[in-house]
């Protein structure tokens, strides 16, 4: 059973939950209490591993961008 955290004061499972404090929901019930503000909606929390990453083989600023090529402009034909 998924773990939840409590919004409200409310009555679970027979037994009291206080805001904040965590508790096991049945999988069917976990739509209701979203639903009707009684449980906080999970937000997945990625990990990933921090370290220091190879240097670029080149800096970004020296890199320069070649000019577009100049379009001969031609005038539309009315329809």
């Amino acid at each position: 059973m998924p773990e939840r955290t409590a919004k409200v004061e409310q009555e679970y499972a027979g037994r009291r939950v206080a805001v904040g404090e965590r508790f096991e929901v049945e999988p069917g019930h976990v739509g209701l209490l979203l639903a009707i503000g009684r449980i906080e909606e999970e937000v997945a929390q990625e990990s990933r591993a921090m370290g220091a990453a190879k240097p670029a083989e080149y800096l970004t600023r020296d890199l320069h961008a070649e000019p577009r090529p100049k379009r001969k402009y031609t005038r539309r034909k009315a329809a």
